[in-house]
Protein backbone atom coordinates (compact mmCIF):
# COMPACT_ATOMS: atom_id res chain seq x y z
CA UNK A 1 0.00 0.00 0.00
CA UNK A 2 1.43 3.39 -0.67
CA UNK A 3 1.79 5.82 1.97
CA UNK A 4 1.45 9.70 1.36
CA UNK A 5 3.22 11.54 4.24
CA UNK A 6 1.86 15.25 5.07
CA UNK A 7 4.73 17.04 6.62
CA UNK A 8 3.71 20.79 6.08
CA UNK A 9 0.69 22.89 4.53
CA UNK A 10 2.19 23.30 1.19
CA UNK A 11 1.95 19.38 0.99
CA UNK A 12 -1.04 19.15 2.12
CA UNK A 13 -2.27 21.60 -0.24
CA UNK A 14 -0.80 20.35 -2.97
CA UNK A 15 -2.95 16.79 -2.01
CA UNK A 16 -6.12 18.85 -1.82
CA UNK A 17 -4.78 20.26 -5.65
CA UNK A 18 -4.91 16.32 -6.55
CA UNK A 19 -7.93 15.10 -5.20
CA UNK A 20 -10.17 18.08 -5.70
CA UNK A 21 -9.12 19.71 -9.12
CA UNK A 22 -7.61 16.13 -10.41
CA UNK A 23 -10.03 13.64 -9.28
CA UNK A 24 -7.03 11.59 -8.04
CA UNK A 25 -8.36 8.77 -6.09
CA UNK A 26 -4.93 6.94 -6.32
CA UNK A 27 -4.36 8.22 -2.94
CA UNK A 28 -4.71 5.17 -0.57
CA UNK A 29 -3.02 6.02 2.84
CA UNK A 30 -2.50 9.41 4.23
CA UNK A 31 -0.03 10.29 7.48
CA UNK A 32 0.89 13.33 9.05
CA UNK A 33 4.33 13.88 10.38
CA UNK A 34 5.28 17.67 11.66
CA UNK A 35 2.02 19.02 10.37
CA UNK A 36 -0.66 20.62 10.82
CA UNK A 37 -0.06 22.18 13.93
CA UNK A 38 -3.22 23.73 15.87
CA UNK A 39 -2.85 27.52 16.66
CA UNK A 40 -5.10 30.29 18.55
CA UNK A 41 -3.42 34.01 18.82
CA UNK A 42 -6.43 36.39 20.16
CA UNK A 43 -5.96 39.78 20.84
CA UNK A 44 -7.37 42.27 22.89
CA UNK A 45 -7.01 44.19 26.28
CA UNK A 46 -7.48 40.94 28.67
CA UNK A 47 -5.09 39.00 26.53
CA UNK A 48 -2.15 40.89 26.21
CA UNK A 49 0.47 38.00 27.00
CA UNK A 50 -1.66 36.36 29.43
CA UNK A 51 -4.53 33.98 28.57
CA UNK A 52 -8.29 34.06 31.23
CA UNK A 53 -9.45 31.49 32.47
CA UNK A 54 -12.98 31.75 30.71
CA UNK A 55 -10.46 31.38 27.50
CA UNK A 56 -8.80 28.48 28.94
CA UNK A 57 -12.69 26.81 29.05
CA UNK A 58 -12.99 27.81 25.51
CA UNK A 59 -9.79 25.00 24.77
CA UNK A 60 -11.29 22.64 26.30
CA UNK A 61 -14.90 23.11 24.74
CA UNK A 62 -12.85 23.41 21.37
CA UNK A 63 -10.95 19.75 22.57
CA UNK A 64 -14.07 17.99 23.66
CA UNK A 65 -16.04 18.54 20.62
CA UNK A 66 -13.22 17.19 18.69
CA UNK A 67 -13.80 13.84 21.10
CA UNK A 68 -17.17 14.15 20.15
CA UNK A 69 -16.65 14.20 16.54
CA UNK A 70 -14.72 11.30 16.70
CA UNK A 71 -17.30 8.94 18.79
CA UNK A 72 -19.77 10.21 16.45
CA UNK A 73 -17.90 9.33 13.66
CA UNK A 74 -16.96 5.60 14.95
CA UNK A 75 -20.04 4.59 17.15
CA UNK A 76 -22.99 7.53 15.64
CA UNK A 77 -22.77 8.61 19.36
CA UNK A 78 -21.95 12.25 20.20
CA UNK A 79 -21.72 10.91 24.05
CA UNK A 80 -18.13 11.26 25.50
CA UNK A 81 -19.34 7.90 27.47
CA UNK A 82 -18.35 6.40 24.34
CA UNK A 83 -14.56 7.93 24.56
CA UNK A 84 -12.39 4.86 25.88
CA UNK A 85 -9.44 6.00 27.86
CA UNK A 86 -6.57 5.36 25.67
CA UNK A 87 -8.83 7.37 22.51
CA UNK A 88 -9.14 9.94 24.82
CA UNK A 89 -5.58 10.29 25.94
CA UNK A 90 -4.00 9.73 22.34
CA UNK A 91 -6.42 12.24 21.09
CA UNK A 92 -5.46 14.96 23.89
CA UNK A 93 -4.31 18.79 22.79
CA UNK A 94 -0.84 20.12 24.19
CA UNK A 95 -1.07 24.06 23.48
CA UNK A 96 1.76 25.87 24.35
CA UNK A 97 1.44 29.79 25.33
CA UNK A 98 4.22 31.62 23.24
CA UNK A 99 6.64 33.29 25.52
CA UNK A 100 5.03 36.86 25.43
CA UNK A 101 2.18 36.69 24.02
CA UNK A 102 -1.51 35.27 24.02
CA UNK A 103 -0.45 32.88 20.51
CA UNK A 104 -0.94 29.12 21.36
CA UNK A 105 0.40 26.29 19.18
CA UNK A 106 -0.65 22.74 19.75
CA UNK A 107 1.05 19.94 17.66
CA UNK A 108 -1.75 18.00 16.10
CA UNK A 109 -0.51 15.26 13.51
CA UNK A 110 -0.49 12.57 15.97
CA UNK A 111 -3.89 13.09 17.56
CA UNK A 112 -5.27 13.40 13.68
CA UNK A 113 -3.42 10.31 13.03
CA UNK A 114 -5.14 8.25 16.06
CA UNK A 115 -8.43 9.87 14.55
CA UNK A 116 -8.27 8.60 11.45
CA UNK A 117 -6.75 5.22 12.24
CA UNK A 118 -9.40 4.50 14.70
CA UNK A 119 -11.99 5.01 11.83
CA UNK A 120 -10.92 2.18 9.76
CA UNK A 121 -14.50 0.84 9.94
CA UNK A 122 -16.13 3.93 8.79
CA UNK A 123 -13.57 4.01 5.92
CA UNK A 124 -13.26 0.31 4.40
CA UNK A 125 -17.33 1.24 3.80
CA UNK A 126 -16.22 4.17 1.53
CA UNK A 127 -15.09 4.48 -1.83
CA UNK A 128 -11.75 6.10 -3.00
CA UNK A 129 -12.94 9.65 -3.00
CA UNK A 130 -14.91 9.60 -0.15
CA UNK A 131 -12.00 8.38 2.09
CA UNK A 132 -9.87 10.95 0.78
CA UNK A 133 -12.18 13.53 1.08
CA UNK A 134 -12.87 12.55 4.72
CA UNK A 135 -9.23 12.76 5.89
CA UNK A 136 -8.91 16.49 4.19
CA UNK A 137 -11.58 17.41 5.54
CA UNK A 138 -10.60 16.27 9.16
CA UNK A 139 -6.84 17.90 8.75
CA UNK A 140 -8.28 21.26 7.42
CA UNK A 141 -10.27 21.56 10.47
CA UNK A 142 -7.62 20.48 12.49
CA UNK A 143 -5.29 23.02 10.94
CA UNK A 144 -7.63 25.95 10.29
CA UNK A 145 -6.51 25.73 7.20
CA UNK A 146 -10.51 26.66 5.75
CA UNK A 147 -13.52 26.76 8.06
CA UNK A 148 -16.45 25.20 7.86
CA UNK A 149 -18.50 27.68 9.36
CA UNK A 150 -19.53 28.38 5.56
CA UNK A 151 -20.71 25.11 5.11
CA UNK A 152 -24.44 24.85 3.97
CA UNK A 153 -24.34 28.03 2.27
CA UNK A 154 -24.61 27.48 -1.32
CA UNK A 155 -24.06 23.47 -2.15
CA UNK A 156 -23.89 23.16 -5.73
CA UNK A 157 -25.17 20.47 -8.21
CA UNK A 158 -22.52 18.85 -10.38
CA UNK A 159 -22.49 20.65 -12.84
CA UNK A 160 -21.65 23.66 -10.81
CA UNK A 161 -19.23 21.59 -9.04
CA UNK A 162 -17.06 21.68 -12.33
CA UNK A 163 -17.22 24.90 -12.99
CA UNK A 164 -16.01 25.68 -9.82
CA UNK A 165 -13.05 22.86 -10.26
CA UNK A 166 -12.11 25.29 -13.63
CA UNK A 167 -12.44 28.32 -12.29
CA UNK A 168 -9.96 27.19 -9.39
CA UNK A 169 -7.58 25.91 -11.67
CA UNK A 170 -7.26 28.87 -14.19
CA UNK A 171 -7.23 31.04 -11.17
CA UNK A 172 -4.12 29.11 -9.53
CA UNK A 173 -2.24 29.05 -13.07
CA UNK A 174 -2.86 32.27 -14.12
CA UNK A 175 -0.93 33.91 -10.97
CA UNK A 176 0.87 33.55 -7.81
CA UNK A 177 -1.07 32.99 -5.07
CA UNK A 178 -0.52 32.93 -1.52
CA UNK A 179 -1.00 29.96 1.02
CA UNK A 180 -4.34 31.22 2.14
CA UNK A 181 -5.68 31.96 -1.16
CA UNK A 182 -5.05 28.83 -2.76
CA UNK A 183 -6.64 27.80 0.33
CA UNK A 184 -9.80 29.55 0.08
CA UNK A 185 -10.11 28.68 -3.41
CA UNK A 186 -9.77 25.35 -2.75
CA UNK A 187 -12.15 25.38 0.15
CA UNK A 188 -14.56 26.57 -2.85
CA UNK A 189 -14.03 23.25 -4.60
CA UNK A 190 -14.24 21.37 -1.38
CA UNK A 191 -17.84 22.42 -0.05
CA UNK A 192 -19.57 21.79 -3.38
CA UNK A 193 -18.00 18.43 -3.76
CA UNK A 194 -20.76 15.85 -5.58
CA UNK A 195 -19.63 13.16 -3.14
CA UNK A 196 -19.48 14.30 -0.17
CA UNK A 197 -22.16 12.04 2.26
CA UNK A 198 -23.57 12.98 5.80
CA UNK A 199 -20.18 11.78 7.64
CA UNK A 200 -18.39 14.85 5.89
CA UNK A 201 -20.87 16.88 7.23
CA UNK A 202 -20.57 15.94 10.49
CA UNK A 203 -16.70 17.23 10.07
CA UNK A 204 -18.50 20.43 9.02
CA UNK A 205 -20.66 20.54 12.49
CA UNK A 206 -18.38 19.74 14.85
CA UNK A 207 -15.68 21.64 13.18
CA UNK A 208 -18.68 24.77 13.34
CA UNK A 209 -19.27 23.60 17.07
CA UNK A 210 -15.80 23.33 18.19
CA UNK A 211 -14.73 26.86 16.89
CA UNK A 212 -18.40 28.44 18.69
CA UNK A 213 -16.39 26.88 21.91
CA UNK A 214 -13.70 28.84 21.66
CA UNK A 215 -15.08 32.11 20.29
CA UNK A 216 -18.09 32.53 23.12
CA UNK A 217 -15.49 32.08 25.82
CA UNK A 218 -12.99 34.88 24.32
CA UNK A 219 -16.45 37.22 22.90
CA UNK A 220 -14.20 40.06 24.46
CA UNK A 221 -11.72 39.75 22.48
CA UNK A 222 -10.67 42.35 19.24
CA UNK A 223 -9.61 39.71 16.94
CA UNK A 224 -9.24 36.11 16.66
CA UNK A 225 -7.00 33.62 14.12
CA UNK A 226 -6.38 30.33 13.96
CA UNK A 227 -4.71 28.87 11.24
CA UNK A 228 -5.80 31.01 8.09
CA UNK A 229 -8.96 32.05 9.95
CA UNK A 230 -9.65 35.74 10.90
CA UNK A 231 -12.61 36.63 12.99
CA UNK A 232 -12.77 40.22 14.61
CA UNK A 233 -15.82 42.28 16.55
CA UNK A 234 -19.35 41.46 15.30
CA UNK A 235 -17.89 38.53 13.63
CA UNK A 236 -16.32 36.76 17.16
CA UNK A 237 -19.64 37.60 18.69
CA UNK A 238 -21.69 36.12 15.97
CA UNK A 239 -20.28 32.75 16.89
CA UNK A 240 -21.81 33.48 20.76
CA UNK A 241 -24.83 33.79 19.11
CA UNK A 242 -25.01 30.33 18.39
CA UNK A 243 -26.49 26.94 20.50
CA UNK A 244 -27.07 23.27 20.18
CA UNK A 245 -30.38 22.03 19.61
CA UNK A 246 -31.85 19.61 22.28
CA UNK A 247 -30.27 16.38 20.04
CA UNK A 248 -26.35 17.95 20.35
CA UNK A 249 -26.71 19.69 17.12
CA UNK A 250 -27.77 22.57 16.28
CA UNK A 251 -31.21 23.05 15.15
CA UNK A 252 -31.23 23.64 10.98
CA UNK A 253 -34.61 24.18 9.66
CA UNK A 254 -35.92 24.80 6.07
CA UNK A 255 -39.26 26.29 5.64
CA UNK A 256 -41.23 28.73 3.41
CA UNK A 257 -41.64 32.07 4.42
CA UNK A 258 -42.92 35.81 3.30
CA UNK A 259 -40.65 38.68 3.63
CA UNK A 260 -41.55 41.38 5.56
CA UNK A 261 -38.79 43.57 5.98
CA UNK A 262 -34.83 43.72 5.70
CA UNK A 263 -32.76 46.26 7.53
CA UNK A 264 -29.57 46.87 9.03
CA UNK A 265 -29.42 46.43 12.79
CA UNK A 266 -29.25 49.69 14.51
CA UNK A 267 -26.47 48.73 16.87
CA UNK A 268 -23.86 46.90 14.53
CA UNK A 269 -23.65 48.06 11.25
CA UNK A 270 -22.08 44.39 9.87
CA UNK A 271 -25.49 42.87 10.62
CA UNK A 272 -28.51 42.41 9.12
CA UNK A 273 -32.50 41.69 10.34
CA UNK A 274 -34.52 39.84 8.01
CA UNK A 275 -37.89 40.11 9.10
CA UNK A 276 -39.98 37.41 7.97
CA UNK A 277 -43.43 35.25 8.69
CA UNK A 278 -43.50 31.49 8.49
CA UNK A 279 -45.67 30.77 5.60
CA UNK A 280 -47.81 27.20 7.44
CA UNK A 281 -48.35 28.97 10.90
CA UNK A 282 -48.19 32.64 9.83
CA UNK A 283 -45.68 33.17 13.07
CA UNK A 284 -43.49 36.31 12.98
CA UNK A 285 -39.63 35.41 12.96
CA UNK A 286 -36.83 37.46 12.48
CA UNK A 287 -33.58 36.58 11.66
CA UNK A 288 -30.28 37.43 12.15
CA UNK A 289 -26.91 37.41 9.74
CA UNK A 290 -24.22 38.80 9.02
CA UNK A 291 -24.30 40.95 5.70
CA UNK A 292 -21.59 38.97 4.61
CA UNK A 293 -23.64 35.63 4.98
CA UNK A 294 -26.37 37.33 3.18
CA UNK A 295 -24.54 37.95 -0.06
CA UNK A 296 -25.62 37.76 -3.24
CA UNK A 297 -29.09 36.48 -1.59
CA UNK A 298 -29.95 40.24 -0.22
CA UNK A 299 -31.54 40.77 -3.71
CA UNK A 300 -33.86 37.64 -3.67
CA UNK A 301 -34.88 38.66 -0.06
CA UNK A 302 -35.41 42.24 -1.47
CA UNK A 303 -37.52 40.75 -4.61
CA UNK A 304 -39.80 38.74 -2.31
CA UNK A 305 -40.47 41.54 -0.13
CA UNK A 306 -41.74 43.33 -3.08
CA UNK A 307 -43.54 40.76 -4.97
CA UNK A 308 -45.27 38.94 -1.47
CA UNK A 309 -44.18 35.88 -2.42
CA UNK A 310 -43.06 33.04 -0.58
CA UNK A 311 -39.34 32.27 -0.41
CA UNK A 312 -38.00 28.83 0.76
CA UNK A 313 -35.17 29.90 3.37
CA UNK A 314 -32.43 27.54 5.17
CA UNK A 315 -32.11 29.02 8.61
CA UNK A 316 -30.84 27.84 12.50
CA UNK A 317 -32.84 28.70 15.46
CA UNK A 318 -33.04 26.94 18.96
CA UNK A 319 -36.37 25.97 20.52
CA UNK A 320 -38.02 25.98 23.80
CA UNK A 321 -41.36 23.91 23.90
CA UNK A 322 -43.35 25.12 20.58
CA UNK A 323 -41.53 28.16 20.32
CA UNK A 324 -38.48 28.81 18.28
CA UNK A 325 -36.48 31.54 19.30
CA UNK A 326 -32.65 33.33 18.27
CA UNK A 327 -33.01 32.26 14.60
CA UNK A 328 -30.14 33.11 11.97
CA UNK A 329 -30.41 33.11 8.53
CA UNK A 330 -28.31 30.10 6.40
CA UNK A 331 -29.35 31.10 2.62
CA UNK A 332 -32.05 30.98 -0.03
CA UNK A 333 -32.98 27.44 -1.37
CA UNK A 334 -33.66 28.06 -5.03
CA UNK A 335 -35.43 26.02 -7.32
CA UNK A 336 -32.62 24.00 -8.77
CA UNK A 337 -31.04 23.53 -5.42
CA UNK A 338 -34.48 22.07 -4.01
CA UNK A 339 -34.89 19.59 -7.36
CA UNK A 340 -30.99 18.35 -5.96
CA UNK A 341 -32.27 17.98 -2.69
CA UNK A 342 -35.01 16.30 -3.65
CA UNK A 343 -33.28 14.02 -6.23
CA UNK A 344 -30.47 13.01 -3.86
CA UNK A 345 -33.05 11.66 -0.87
CA UNK A 346 -34.87 10.01 -3.90
CA UNK A 347 -31.51 8.38 -4.37
CA UNK A 348 -30.44 7.60 -0.93
CA UNK A 349 -33.90 5.85 -0.20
Amino acid sequence: MTETTIRSESDFLDLAKRVLLDNDTSITNIKFDGWPTIEFYIQGKRYNQSLPVSAMEGYVGFQQELYRLFTDLKYNQPSLQSLRANDRQDLELVFKVLEGSSDTKADGWDALNTMIDGLDTLLAGMDSMEKVLLVISLAGLFAGTWCFTAWNTRRGENEQFKDQQETTRKALESSNENVKEVSNLLQKVLVNHPSLGKEHQKVADYSDQAYSSLMRRVSDADYVRSGHNEFKGAEIREFSRRRRGENGKRNERTDDFYIEGVERASNDSEYMTIKTIKANTEVQIKMKALESIVGDDLEILLNAFMSGKPLTIRYISSVRGQDEYSAQFSYVITEDQSSSDNDSELQSA
